[in-house]
């Protein structure tokens, strides 16, 4: 059951594909946006075979919070089998973000769609799955909601172009 559904394009501003990373192979694909856990010693680790096959299609929600770089989260996200990656600063508009995370990416090379979005956006999306988190974790029941992001290409086809 859809309880509401929101479309972002990047004529908004509000996200901005990363050049620097490649357009999803997944066009229209559906996957369960989580937030990518803390890093310890901001060291990426790879998952098992096992936690790879039993989760949902995944696209991880990044903050750029200081606390680790973001290419070690991103090398997080694509061990994890994220299909794409959606990374927000607290202060920091899309475009500023792309500027911003491109310089930082460049050398890494992702082989994910990172999208930067703007902080409210971003922070939205984190206080959403917390709350969820949340309500999962005392549930007594076996549903739980969680929040889902579809991908779609921009006109030319040559990037993301909009996230529902």
């Amino acid at each position: 059951m859809i309880e509401a559904t929101t479309t972002i394009d990047s004529s908004s501003n509000r996200i901005r594909h990363l050049p620097i990373s490649p357009a999803s192979p997944l066009v229209g694909a559906r996957g369960v946006v989580y937030l990518l856990p803390e890093l310890a010693d901001c060291q990426p680790v790879k998952r098992s075979k096992e936690y790879l096959e039993e989760t949902y299609i995944r696209i991880a929600l990044i903050a750029d919070d200081g606390d680790c770089p973001v290419a070690a989260k991103v090398t997080q996200a694509q061990y994890d089998g994220a299909v794409a990656a959606m990374v927000y600063n607290d202060t920091l508009s899309a475009p500023e973000m792309s500027a911003i995370l491109s310089a930082q990416l460049a050398a890494s090379q992702p082989t994910i769609p990172i999208i930067a979005v703007d902080s409210g956006y971003g922070e939205t999306l984190r206080v959403e799955i917390t709350t969820l988190l949340d309500e999962a974790w005392h549930s007594t029941g076996t549903q739980y909601r969680a929040i889902f992001a579809s991908i779609y290409e921009d006109d030319d086809h040559a990037h993301l172009g909009a996230w529902e």
